[in-house]
């Protein structure tokens, strides 16, 4: 039997991993709907990011691919990087006032219906 090193950290199979099952959670939620029924303000899911890093930036891709065609409507964007949540609102073509540093603001807004939450492991 030989003992190989594994080229995969355990930290970068789990990063890899965490955003694989963040993304596929995502499709789910966003995909299933009724094509015969008409859209309304009540049908809408209004989506919060917090993190807007290399996964975060997935998440808007995936984000923006889908949002006209499921009715998705992102509404806030939190990264502790005041610049990273800036470009964040601008990738998710929002106003500069949707950013926010301190993830507790997007957190507590009622008009958020679903978090996504891509920041990395603290030690």
């Amino acid at each position: 039997m030989s003992s190989s090193k594994n080229s995969v950290s355990r930290r970068s199979f789990l990063r890899t991993s965490g955003a694989v099952a963040a993304t596929a959670s995502l499709i789910p939620a966003f995909s299933a709907k009724s094509y015969g029924a008409i859209d309304g303000a009540n049908e809408r899911i209004r989506v919060g990011l917090i993190g807007v890093g290399i996964i975060g930036r997935a998440h808007i891709g995936a984000i923006n691919a889908i949002r006209e065609k499921n009715n998705i409507e992102p509404i806030a964007v939190a990264d502790c990087w005041e610049t990273r949540a800036n470009e964040g609102a601008e990738l998710l073509k929002l106003p500069q006032s949707a950013a926010t540093t301190d993830y507790r603001r997007l957190l507590d807004n009622k008009e958020v219906d679903y978090v996504t939450i891509e920041t990395p492991e603290h030690r």
